[in-house]
């Protein structure tokens, strides 16, 4: 999924890494009579099968049981909302840690994600370039989940402890500074927002820091 921005954008880039490991998808080529294509699971993970193979494979949108077959079963379905629930701490564990760029020991941080990566990457080189303070930037490439041990260790890591923290998004309200600090990961921060339409700029971003 991208936004508008990274749809319309025209960009020199390396080649991309075409040396992917195995996905497993945890399909199944073969089911049995018995199969259960929402089995309770450890990891909350149930193995898949496609409609064509061997066996009944039975989905909808209601709660179910482990079969696929309507339930209002309340110990089902909080059985299931577990299971569900449990593919949240896969995703914890394969979180992909925040990249940083800039000055260590910085007192101005920006914190980005998605498309305004490149804008706050240029915005850090003015504002050290300018002598405004050492400034640096922490951009999520996974903003759902946090897991909020590894983006505050990032986060702490490189900023001084003094240091603000100033969230740039394209939207009016700040969601991911809101759920930043949702999460624990940081409870700080101004917001700096852009929600008219047009991508952030490397000198608007530079000038509303300078200006606050």
């Amino acid at each position: 999924m991208i936004d508008q921005y990274l749809a319309d954008l025209l960009t020199n880039v390396e080649p991309f890494d075409t040396s992917l490991g195995h996905i497993d998808r945890c399909l199944l080529d073969e089911t049995g009579e018995d199969y259960q294509r929402y089995k309770l699971t450890e990891d909350g993970v149930s193995p898949r099968a496609i409609p064509g193979v061997n066996g009944f494979v039975v989905a909808d949108s209601d709660e179910h049981d482990e079969t696929g077959h309507l339930t209002e079963d309340l110990e089902v379905a909080k059985a299931q909302q577990d299971k569900r629930m449990r593919k949240n701490r896969l995703l914890l564990d394969d979180f992909i840690e925040p990249a940083f760029y800039g000055e260590r020991n910085a007192a101005k941080v920006l914190v980005c994600w998605g498309s305004s990566y490149g804008p706050c990457r240029e915005a850090v080189d003015l504002l050290n370039e300018r002598n405004e303070g050492a400034a640096a930037m922490v951009h999520f490439p996974q903003v759902f989940p946090i897991n909020t041990e590894k983006a505050r260790k990032v986060l702490g890591a490189y900023a001084r402890p003094a240091a603000t923290f100033y969230c740039v998004e394209g939207n009016s309200t700040g969601q991911f500074a809101d759920m930043l600090r949702e999460a624990g990961a940081l409870i700080e921060s101004q917001k700096i927002l852009r929600y008219d339409g047009l991508p952030f700029t490397a000198k608007g971003i530079y000038e509303e820091v300078c200006s606050r």
